[in-house]
């Protein structure tokens, strides 16, 4: 039942911080909130294992159970994110294969993960929290790698849409 707790805690923190974490992301910008969330999430996957070090019993459940939240917090914030910067990049054709993308490589990183961080553990230390130190370490450069290119102009996409998109003619699928 603890275990069930744990996960409720990363599903409400994530599911709580979505609408928030994306108006906070269009006023910080997308680079200053992906580095924000990725330093939460760093912290508290890096603070999971260091948590039965410092507590026991209960006060290590409630601590799992606040990390748990806290770590959802930061993974809220991800897509709502996300959809800004592939509104601003990409062209309005492009976005549903960019959302796509997206989230394919989340769901193959998430299918391949338990079996990297099963075969750290192993070579490691044998013991779980070995994968949360790698987990976390690896985190730490992705949100600070610079792009080369510039996203659109707003005006140069609201032209381009202008030319591509058929003219509206009222409500329903076929407007779209």
């Amino acid at each position: 039942m603890q275990i069930g707790w744990l996960y409720w805690a990363f599903v409400l923190g994530y599911t709580a911080f979505q609408l928030p974490g994306g108006v906070i992301g269009q006023r910080l910008g997308a680079r200053v909130m992906f580095t924000l969330i990725s330093i939460v999430a760093f912290l508290a996957t890096i603070l999971t294992p260091l948590a039965p070090v410092a507590f026991a019993g209960t006060a290590l459940f409630g601590m799992l159970l606040f990390l748990q939240l806290v770590l959802g917090l930061a993974q809220g914030p991800i897509f709502p994110v996300s959809s800004g910067v592939m509104e601003a990049w990409f062209h309005p054709r492009q976005w549903a294969l960019v959302q796509g993308l997206q989230s394919m490589a989340l769901q193959l990183a998430a299918a391949l993960t338990p079996a990297g961080s099963g075969h750290s553990s192993g070579l490691l230390c044998r013991h779980w929290r070995s994968s949360r130190y790698g987990a976390g370490t690896v985190a730490i450069p992705l949100p600070n790698t610079r792009q080369s290119h510039r996203p659109r102009s707003p005006s140069l996409m609201r032209n381009r849409s202008r030319r591509l998109r058929p003219p509206y003619r009222g409500a329903g699928w076929g407007a779209f």
